[in-house]
């Protein structure tokens, strides 16, 4: 903790994480001003803002899988597939310019492909039914790697709302955008 240094700034810009920390932040901000605010002064304020967080009702997993585009495919292309029941997603993206991308394999969070120590011949059996295309670019040590892998988690979808800006220590107002109202 000794290396942590307080920085002030005019503006800050910020990437929200899977956390929220930002928007949480923003959330406890909005409060604590308008606790201060007389109830005209809230209504001019308009909305509180406020994040909606949804319930993930078709949770998924993924596990990430190197893959070497093969001669004759475009290397600036992600390739997508998925099974007729859409229980398994592919997605791979490039990684750079020689054809190497990383792809990401979608399974259901109780598949037993999405745990950590998978037999591998099963997941290679799945590749091999379901996304041809991709298996018979994957050695067999790749597959074993990925059959190992923990499983990671997808972040859970939030909305925050009405703005994505705060302003502290100042009296702000709900105005209509410049560009679109």
């Amino acid at each position: 903790m000794d290396d942590l240094e307080l920085v002030r700034a005019e503006l800050l810009v910020a990437s929200d994480g899977t956390q929220r920390t930002v928007a949480t932040e923003m959330a406890r901000l909005d409060a604590e001003e308008r606790s201060n605010m007389g109830p005209v002064e809230r209504l001019r304020a308009g909305e509180p803002f406020r994040i909606r967080r949804y319930e993930d009702d078709n949770q998924r997993i993924y596990k990430t899988v190197p893959f070497k585009v093969p001669e004759g495919w475009r290397k600036d292309l992600n390739y997508s597939a998925r099974s007729k029941d859409g229980g398994v997603f592919w997605d791979s993206l490039p990684a750079n310019g020689s054809g190497e991308q990383c792809a990401v394999l979608l399974l259901r969070k109780d598949d037993e492909l999405a745990q950590m120590g998978c037999d591998p011949a099963a997941l290679r059996k799945v590749f091999d039914e379901v996304l041809p295309q991709f298996s018979a670019n994957l050695d067999d040590d790749t597959v074993a790697r990925v059959a190992e892998k923990p499983p990671s988690f997808l972040p859970k979808f939030r909305y925050a709302a009405p703005r994505l800006n705060q302003v502290r220590g100042r009296k702000w107002r709900a105005e209509p955008c410049p560009v679109c109202c």
